[in-house]
Order: structure tokens, then C-alpha cells, then sequence
């Protein structure tokens, strides 16, 4: 695939006695200026997990990888699947479901309203796998579906809107230049509540700890489908320009316990 590999050993405690330790972390790292795969097996798991390439594809940059938990007899009690490769200008790794191929987990990785779109409007495995086609553009890990002939309220739309996974702290957002919300909960949100409370929780919350009322709390909603338009931008990936209003879609990673860095 062309990219560089260390693999580490780690001796961390587990963090907790009733929580199971995740077998490895796979990090996209730079090592003398060049950035490589950086495999981190946790030492309670070393001698009892088997990493096998499932498939390689060299030209397009990609290769499903699988780690499997072994019992003492060698069978497989539990299977990590990741999918590795090169995306415009970084490598990247992302959790994936049971797949073996690199087309399966392509595939996997996408809302199922745009598979079903796939496969009712019949495009090949060439035009799935564009960042840009009949369906959908990607950037990163956000998928933008046109949507013609939106009603849009010019009261309630936001400029330079952040995107960020649900809960995720830190990291680079994608930014859109204008935004729109539609539908969604009502959530109480704050520093120490990052993926909101609703209505009935946060008064139940505030009726057992008054002092919460101190919290930075704001209003926000939550699964309120998301509308973008204009400049779409991000640090690691190419600027994407949408004339028209799209419905913004995130990926369907797994294993996010075992997946460090993403983009």
C-alpha cells in the first residue's frame, strides 16, 4: 500500500476493573516528517491477537485489516475489522463492520440512504467510490446529498457553522459556510453534559443538584437534520463548493475505542 508501520506494545493499566481494555489502538502518526501506522497492542493481549490483511488494493492506496481475539485453543472470540488507507492528502484508519473486502467496507462506511440511492439509481463500484457523484459529495467523513427545493427560513440560518462527531472533544471541524436546521430535541448542553440532556433531564437533574444551575448550560438540538451550503472547509481535505442547499450525512465508523485518529 505504500505506507509505513511501527507496531508498539503498551504495559498501561487497565483504566478501569470493570471495563474491558480495547486489544489495540491504531494511530496515524509522523515520524521524520513522513506519517505512518502506529499499531499499539495492548499487553494483556499480546500473545492471544492475530492481525491479518484481509485485502490489499496498491493502486488505490487502500487494505481491510483484521485483528482477532484468540482463546487458548486458537479460535477467534471476538474480530476488530479497520479500514486503511490514503484519502486526497492524509492516510487514515476507520472501525468497520465484518467486512473482508475493500469495497465492503467502503460501502459499510456510508448512511444507508445513500446505499439504497446506489443501488436504485444502479452506479458502478468506480462512481461509489468518486468523493463526488450522481448521489452525494464526501469530505472526509461527512456525506452532502443534494437537496433541491428546500424550504429554508433566511431567519434561521447560521454562518460558518462547525461539524463535529457527536461528543468528539478537540479535533478540527469541518466548517459550512452557511447552515440550516431543521426538526431535532431541545437539549440542555454544557462542558460537563457535551451530548445534551433533555427538558425532563435536566429538570430532573436541577431538582436533585440545584448548584448545576451554575453550569455554562446553553440550548441546542439534538439529530435535527443538518442543511449546508457554500464553502465547505477543513484543514486536511480540499474545499468543497455547493450551489445549492445538501443534507449532511456522517459516516458509520465502529470500534471508535480502537480507532485514535480519523482524517
Amino acid at each position: 500500500m505504500g505506507a509505513g508501520v511501527e507496531f508498539r506494545v503498551t504495559g498501561r493499566p487497565r483504566a478501569s476493573r470493570t471495563v474491558r481494555p480495547a486489544p489495540l489502538t491504531i494511530n496515524i502518526t509522523s515520524k521524520n516528517g513522513r506519517e505512518l501506522f502506529d499499531i499499539v497492542i495492548h499487553a494483556d493481549f499480546k500473545d492471544s491477537l492475530d492481525l491479518q490483511v484481509l485485502q490489499v488494493l496498491p493502486r488505490e492506496q487502500h487494505l481491510v485489516l483484521v485483528a482477532r481475539e484468540l482463546d487458548e485453543d486458537g479460535s477467534a472470540l471476538k474480530k476488530h475489522h479497520f479500514l486503511c488507507g490514503h484519502d486526497e492528502r492524509h492516510w487514515f484508519v476507520a472501525g468497520v463492520s465484518g467486512v473482508s473486502t475493500v469495497d465492503g467496507a467502503r460501502d459499510s462506511l456510508k448512511p444507508d440512504e445513500i446505499r439504497r440511492q446506489e443501488s436504485s439509481q444502479g452506479l458502478n463500484r468506480k462512481r461509489r467510490n468518486l468523493r463526488r457523484n450522481e448521489i452525494f459529495v464526501r469530505q472526509g467523513e461527512w456525506f452532502f446529498m443534494p437537496s433541491p427545493g428546500l424550504p429554508v427560513d433566511s431567519h434561521l440560518i447560521r454562518k460558518n457553522e462547525p461539524m463535529r462527531r457527536t461528543g468528539q472533544r478537540g479535533g478540527k471541524a469541518h466548517w459550512a459556510e452557511f447552515a440550516f436546521r431543521s426538526g431535532g430535541e431541545v437539549v440542555k448542553v454544557c462542558d460537563k453534559y457535551p451530548n445534551g440532556l433533555t427538558m425532563a433531564q435536566y429538570r430532573k437533574l436541577i431538582k436533585m443538584r440545584p448548584q448545576a444551575l451554575k453550569l455554562n448550560w446553553i440550548d441546542m438540538r439534538r439529530n435535527a437534520a443538518l442543511y449546508v451550503k457554500g464553502r465547505i472547509t477543513h484543514a486536511d481535505h480540499a474545499t468543497v463548493v455547493l450551489a445549492d442547499w445538501h443534507r449532511v450525512m456522517m459516516n458509520t465508523e465502529r470500534g471508535t475505542e480502537t480507532v485514535v485518529f480519523l482524517d
